[in-house]
C-alpha cells in the first residue's frame, strides 16, 4: 500500500511540476547533483509513514467495531 502511495504521489507531483507525464525530466531533476539519495530516502520514509497511518486506522476501526458489537 505504501508503494502504491509513492507511485501515485510521484505521478501527481510530476503532473503539477511539469504539466504532464514528463518522465525523463522528472527523474533527471530528482536524480541529478546527488539528490537521488534524498529522493529515495524521502520516498521510503513517506511510504512507511503512510503505511503506518493506514494500518493504525484500520486496526483502530476494527477495535471500535468489536467494542460496539459487545
Amino acid at each position: 500500500m505504501g508503494v502504491a502511495f509513492a507511485i501515485i504521489y510521484h505521478f501527481i507531483s510530476m503532473l503539477f511540476e511539469y504539466g504532464g507525464f514528463e518522465f525523463s525530466k522528472f527523474f533527471e531533476d530528482k536524480f541529478s547533483d546527488g539528490n537521488w539519495v534524498q529522493f529515495v530516502l524521502g520516498t521510503i520514509l513517506a511510504s512507511l509513514v503512510y503505511g503506518f497511518i493506514i494500518s493504525y486506522g484500520q486496526f483502530s476501526s476494527k477495535i471500535k467495531k468489536q467494542e460496539r458489537e459487545r
